[in-house]
């Protein structure tokens, strides 16, 4: 066994993602003898929480199988054998599935409705019956009383409404009939908001698959909703608002989906909330390609709104890319001391591995609007190699803005500037046979974005020669930037296409 084969095993890799007080609780559950009958577990735990928890300094099989007193003291590499490899597999094995364990039940606690319903289920299968009434009133109280009317909420309705059906049916009560009418309906409400909740993903990725049977369904389902009592249930009308939403992409539909989101926050837990300002918050981004820049201003809304109800931060590491989006967008509406207090408020609830990088970057951003070009370069060159296409080619057109807006362009080295460079990577990054894995909205933003400033450099080379275009000639470029689809960074180039018209006028 090697030695980063420990320091990057599964078990590694599952305790690292536990915060301090997590792995304090860990450490109780696995010396609890009714969760861990494994001394060898009990050894590792505590051997890396003595010695290897928040400490830079890596584990090595001689050292683990030393601790599990495979080996002596003073052995050597030389004396570990097959067999003691085995032994720390095994015990490396037996913790994990206790960390597993462990968040299962750390999860379970979360869900109380779903906890008493098992507990109903355990009493129903030893056929304590009578003990079941008291569980249901009580967690019908703590249901109701709970603020959430998310699709969390309305399947948890719908297995309250079933148990109470299988203990009429059981007891033989006369309610059996009303038993029955609650859980079908609470079973389609849920089915319902869930369904439409899954189409809302599939179009909003682009991913809705195209077939006669798929589309014929969404068209049936909404038409049964136009005039349907099932409109009432919120959930409901939440996502078939959303799904009319991404389908249509009528303004008109956005706000009053918004309307009707922001006047009930407190039915989303931050998960479900997360998702649905996601929808949103894309839904502005596709009205900001095509050329609406009102929809700066609601995504920035909707970003503030997101902050306040801790969606990108409860319970989950902030998501790199929404982290950027948060900054690019505030930095559009030229908040750049919003958008710098940001990202010391809420950098390190990035995940570790992608922190310096993505702090690095939002810096880069915050220096560039600040006209601080150089400082922006500096931050750029601290960032480390990454695999995300997408980022990569975000740094590469931040680099050409920076190298543009520098204004170092000069007839000597015009033709030999790295900005040459830069805008044939991007070119060769969007190529279909350079990126497969690259979604073809991206690829399209990303090409239109590297072809129409190869135009714009032409003209300032151009100019620089002392041969300048007409400004009509500018002019035309700039009416059809504004019809060019989908684009990224279309107010950059058009203030680029204003700074040229300005200088051939002069």
């Amino acid at each position: 066994m090697k030695n980063d084969s420990i320091n990057d095993s599964k078990l590694m890799v599952l305790l690292g993602y536990l915060n301090d007080k997590e792995f304090k609780e860990l450490g109780l559950w696995v010396h609890s003898p009714i969760h861990n009958n494994s001394r060898n577990v009990l050894v590792l735990y505590d051997v890396i929480k003595k010695k290897y928890r928040k400490k830079d300094k890596e584990m090595d099989s001689l050292s683990m199988i030393k601790h599990l007193n495979l080996l002596p003291r003073t052995a050597k590499q030389k004396d570990i054998c097959p067999r003691h490899k085995q032994e720390l597999r095994r015990a490396m094995h037996l913790f994990s599935e206790q960390v597993e364990n462990f968040l299962i039940w750390k999860q379970t606690q979360t869900e109380t409705i779903m906890c008493k319903r098992k507990l109903m289920d355990a009493l129903s299968a030893r056929q304590a019956y009578e003990l079941v009434p008291a569980v249901m009133n009580k967690t019908r109280k703590i249901h109701q009383a709970s603020p959430l009317r998310d699709i969390k909420h309305y399947e948890m309705e719908y297995l309250l409404a079933e148990t109470s059906l299988y203990m009429d049916i059981v007891l033989k009560n006369r309610d059996t009939a009303d038993s029955m009418e609650k859980a079908v309906d609470t079973l389609r409400h849920y089915t319902l908001s869930q369904l439409l909740r899954y189409y809302c993903g599939m179009v909003n990725t682009g991913k809705v698959v195209k077939t006669e049977n798929n589309d014929h369904f969404i068209s049936m389902l909404t038409k049964y909703l136009e005039n349907s009592e099932d409109l009432k249930i919120f959930a409901v009308r939440i996502y078939y608002l959303l799904l009319k939403v991404l389908k249509k992409e009528e303004i008109k539909d956005y706000y009053e989906l918004k309307k009707l989101l922001f006047e009930q926050l407190h039915f989303f837990d931050a998960k479900e909330l997360r998702e649905l300002l996601n929808f949103l918050s894309n839904y502005c981004n596709r009205m900001i390609h095509k050329g609406n820049g009102q929809f700066v201003e609601e995504k920035f809304e909707l970003y503030t709104v997101g902050l306040e109800r801790e969606c990108w931060t409860k319970g989950t590491a902030f998501s790199p890319h929404q982290f950027i989006q948060i900054i690019s967008t505030a930095l559009k509406l030229n908040k750049i001391t919003w958008a710098n207090d940001f990202i010391i408020k809420y950098g390190d609830k990035l995940s570790l591995e992608l922190r310096n990088n993505m702090l690095n970057y939002g810096h880069a951003l915050c220096a560039f609007e600040a006209g601080k070009y150089d400082l922006a370069h500096d931050f750029l060159s601290q960032i480390n190699t990454i695999e995300d296409f997408i980022f990569r080619l975000r740094i590469k057109i931040l680099l050409i803005k920076i190298y543009y807006d520098k204004n170092e362009l000069t007839y000597k080295n015009i033709d030999t500037h790295p900005i040459n460079n830069e805008l044939e990577t991007i070119k060769h990054f969007v190529l279909p046979s350079t990126n497969k894995k690259i979604a073809e909205v991206s690829r399209q933003r990303y090409g239109n974005f590297a072809n129409f400033f190869k135009r714009i450099l032409n003209r300032k080379k151009k100019i620089i020669d002392k041969i300048p275009p007409k400004v009509a000639n500018i002019q035309a470029l700039k009416t059809e930037l504004a019809d060019l689809q989908p684009l990224t960074e279309r107010a950059w180039l058009t203030k680029k296409l204003d700074e040229l018209i300005e200088e051939v006028g002069t």
